[in-house]
């Protein structure tokens, strides 16, 4: 029987080979779950701009295919080797393999590392709330954050900042909130000079139980917004 990391490497390489989308900053910029460049580095040709030389490809995916041989964990693997924009939907797809320990740590990984895991088009909101309803919180959080959690009281005060496209009601559906907030205000303004968003900041309390994970860096608590109370608009 295949062993989780054994699974992993092997859905590694299925998203090896996933179309790669152009962007405009082309061939400096792709999107793809493993090349952030369209010019990459091999052993074989050196630097290959892999947009130009379809011819090449299967070099190409032979020597990566044998990068991700060499992981020797579940972590380092969806770290180093997947973007940002794929650790989300690339954990979804290997949750299922992974022991405790793995799935906290590797949900961790994909979460923190997403810029906008509230509106990933592969993964969806109920999805997260999901994943981190079967994550285990110790493996999930360390162990400043644990106690942090151990300490809150039943009911919190929570806040979420974002800017929407349109401001809506809707806009307060994210799992992202924080204790904090000026956390919150400071999401809630960071595009607001750059484009025509709405900014949009909310206040509600929540009990401890649908606190779904709490992260120091940014005072963020991962909630499930079904259970919010109290709701109000401060902006």
């Amino acid at each position: 029987m295949e062993n989780s990391l054994e699974k992993v490497k092997e859905l590694a390489k299925m998203f090896l080979r996933m179309p790669i989308h152009e962007s405009e900053l082309s061939p400096i910029v792709v999107i793809h779950p493993i090349w952030q460049s369209g010019i990459i580095n091999t052993k074989k040709y050196g630097l290959l701009n892999i947009l130009e030389n379809p011819d090449k490809m299967e070099d190409a995916y032979s020597e990566y295919e044998d990068y991700i041989d060499a992981y020797d964990n579940v972590s380092t693997l969806i770290s180093l080797l997947i973007t940002n924009p794929y650790k989300l939907v690339f954990f979804k797809y290997i949750s299922e393999y992974l022991n405790e320990k793995e799935y906290a740590d590797a949900l961790r990984i994909a979460y923190t590392s997403s810029e906008a895991p509230n509106i990933d088009i592969n993964v969806s909101k109920s999805e997260l709330i999901r994943f981190f309803k079967n994550a285990n919180k110790k493996h999930l959080m360390d162990e400043k954050e644990n106690q942090k959690y151990n300490n809150l009281p039943e009911v919190i005060t929570v806040y979420r900042g974002a800017s929407t496209d349109k401001k809506t009601e809707e806009a307060y559906k994210g799992i992202s909130w924080s204790t904090s907030l000026k956390q919150a205000k400071w999401f809630a303004e960071r595009y607001s000079k750059i484009d025509d968003r709405c900014s949009m900041l909310v206040k509600a309390k929540i009990n401890k139980k649908y606190i779904l994970g709490f992260f120091d860096d940014e005072d963020e608590v991962v909630i499930d917004y079904n259970k919010i109370f109290d709701l109000e608009f401060l902006k």
